[in-house]
């Protein structure tokens, strides 16, 4: 992955509120000036006892109860036939976006998905 030239310095920090909804940030106050040639998005979640999700779950075919933390918010994807300019920042290294090669077939979607990359679900408007 070549250097980036950074076009903005700062943090910007989202607040998503609770439940299934799509969390908006405005940036035109900002006033960054998008290069022609693409740039990189990247989203860090703030690992903070405020974010801490404790669940429990059942493995597939299994009647075991397990339990697990995440660390909210959840930030949907959606599945892609290329790993095309998507990476993700894991224990200190850039890595390539990974292939679905076994999802669960108990849900719909991980059906969809398997062979597929999970890209984020991101949208982005730009205006002048």
């Amino acid at each position: 992955m070549e250097n980036p030239k950074i076009i903005y310095d700062q943090n910007i920090i989202g607040v998503a509120k609770q439940g299934k909804s799509v969390t908006e940030i405005d940036l035109s106050e900002l006033d960054i000036k998008f290069p022609e040639k693409g740039f990189f998005i990247a989203i860090e979640w703030l690992i903070i006892e405020g974010n801490t999700h404790k669940y429990t779950y059942k493995m597939y075919n299994s009647k075991k109860e397990l339990s697990g933390v995440a660390y909210e918010p959840s930030i949907g994807t959606i599945p892609s036939e290329t790993d095309k300019n998507s990476w993700f920042f894991i224990r200190g290294k850039w890595r390539k976006v990974w292939q679905n090669n076994s999802p669960s077939k108990k849900f719909k979607y991980a059906k969809k998905s398997k062979n597929n990359y999970s890209l984020i679900a991101i949208e982005l408007s730009l205006s002048n």
